[in-house]
């Protein structure tokens, strides 16, 4: 399991940015999903192994396992929200990310129709149309 430095918009917002690092791929996918697509920058591969950092566990200090991961996830940012992105136990997370990630695209903003300009529009277009 690969490491990666980023940094987080916390909500999206520039002026809240935090720098996070030993995160795996899958607590990126869920950064993502929490702050948005876009708020995870400057994704960089760390060198060194993933290992175990839950107190009291098993295998701590050991490379961590996906499921080692999942309990690390599910006691950071909770079972629910974990469950809600990568779907039940049985089900794998994430495989590594490739060190040239694209960035996500961009949210694009769908605005409400406005009537008054769209029939102003209409007007203009028939009243043009009318002169040919």
């Amino acid at each position: 399991m690969k490491l990666y430095s980023c940094k987080v918009r916390l909500h999206g917002s520039v002026a809240d940015e935090v720098r996070k690092a030993e995160v795996t791929s899958s607590e990126i996918s869920l950064l993502q999903s929490i702050h948005g697509d876009d708020a995870v920058l400057d994704v960089a591969e760390m060198s060194g192994k993933a290992l175990n950092s839950i107190q009291n566990h098993p295998n701590f200090g050991k490379p961590r396992t996906e499921d080692d991961e999942r309990d690390r996830l599910e006691q950071s940012y909770g079972a629910t929200r974990v469950a809600r992105v990568f779907g039940p136990k049985t089900r794998r997370m994430n495989a590594d990310l490739s060190v040239d990630i694209e960035p996500a695209p961009r949210r694009t903003r769908v605005t409400k129709p406005d009537p008054i300009t769209d029939a102003a529009e209409a007007t203009a277009g028939r009243e043009h149309a009318m002169m040919d």
